[in-house]
């Protein structure tokens, strides 16, 4: 199984780097080993690999002491894992680390969007609601504009801060929640209310879609903001 060639990677790779015949990392110091390298190959799902490390450069496997180990970042990153090295800690995680923030934009978009912005913690770019500024999540503007994201059965709950976009539109807005195609929360958005602290139970779901739509006889043409979106 694959999990089982996995097992003794993480004990004796580095992320990202390149293995050299001879060497390996073990314990708290070098101890040179007798590596055997016989073009082993991944298959993840009947797929064929080619591991790579963070710098594109081919990665081999190699069998040790009956033990086959592989490339933890590319097989990770293979199997939808994000992969992270605590030099600290001489740690390699597999999906979150302990304590952890997981913002939704930075590891995923929009698969299925209208009139969406995204911003990251990389992108340098920022929205202001109710006086404060927001580096991290997206903006769903005028009314019908929505935002789909695959959520891949992997969380339990999102948390939000949800308002009006400072400067736009006066008009108050309404915004459905979707989790796998059905409505679940709906929430009204005044544009002069500060901004609403939201979680939302997801329960492994699949999909969930955010959606604005507008909450009188006024068309919304304002923006929302999503800010900090974390997911649990």
């Amino acid at each position: 199984m694959l999990n089982e060639k996995i097992k003794g990677a993480v004990a004796g790779l580095l992320i990202g780097t390149t293995l050299t015949t001879g060497l390996a990392f073990a314990k708290n110091g070098i101890e040179a080993i007798q590596a055997e390298y016989s073009d082993i190959k991944i298959y993840i799902d009947g797929v064929l690999l080619s591991p790579k490390d963070a710098n594109g450069k081919t990665v081999e496997p190699f069998i040790y002491d009956g033990t086959t180990y592989l490339p933890v970042r590319a097989v990770g990153e293979a199997i939808g894992k994000q992969v992270s090295w605590d030099g600290a800690t001489s740690s390699v995680y597999l999906g979150e680390r302990p304590g952890q923030v997981t913002y939704l934009t930075d590891v995923m978009d929009a698969f299925t969007s209208e009139y969406y912005e995204k911003y990251t913690t990389e992108n340098g770019k920022s929205f202001n609601m109710g006086g404060n500024r927001f580096t991290n999540g997206f903006v769903l503007q005028y009314e019908n504009s929505e935002a789909v994201f695959n959520l891949n059965g992997k969380y339990s709950a999102v948390s939000l801060d949800l308002g009006h976009i400072d400067g736009t539109d006066n008009n108050d807005a309404e915004v459905q929640v979707f989790i796998d195609d059905r409505l679940v929360k709906e929430y009204e958005v005044g544009y002069d209310d500060v901004p609403q602290k939201i979680t939302i139970p997801v329960n492994n779901a699949l999909k969930i879609k955010f959606s604005i739509v507008r909450s009188n006889d006024y068309y919304f043409s304002g923006a929302i903001g999503f800010g900090n979106i974390t997911l649990q």
